[in-house]
């Protein structure tokens, strides 16, 4: 077996907390967008979706296979309210955060 060493990757989680019918759909329309036009195989998102007390949740785990992200290609996510952030970090440190709170 081989190993490839990493590089530092660009990513984070994303807390969407959707109160209204219009927040929803500017957060769909958003997630449509980067499904539908990009074209960079390094970028990635995996979209959560929970309901508890009535309120909708959205958790998107943003990774770009590279210490930076080109601006663009998750400006329209970063545009909408929302919690947490995306920084450069080690990948053993991309996949412990995102995955912190998850009830098992």
């Amino acid at each position: 077996m081989r190993v490839i060493p990493s590089t530092q990757v660009y990513g984070g989680r994303l807390t969407y907390s959707i109160y209204s019918s219009e927040q929803f759909d500017e957060l769909a329309n958003a997630l449509v967008n980067f499904q539908d036009n990009n074209k960079d195989p390094r970028a990635v998102i995996d979209i959560t979706i929970t309901v508890e007390s009535r309120i909708l949740t959205v958790k998107v785990i943003v990774y770009y296979d590279a210490p930076t992200a080109p601006e663009h290609i998750f400006k329209e996510l970063m545009e909408i309210d929302h919690d947490g952030n995306l920084k450069t970090q080690s990948m053993r440190e991309f996949l412990r955060k995102p995955c912190n709170d998850v009830k098992r």
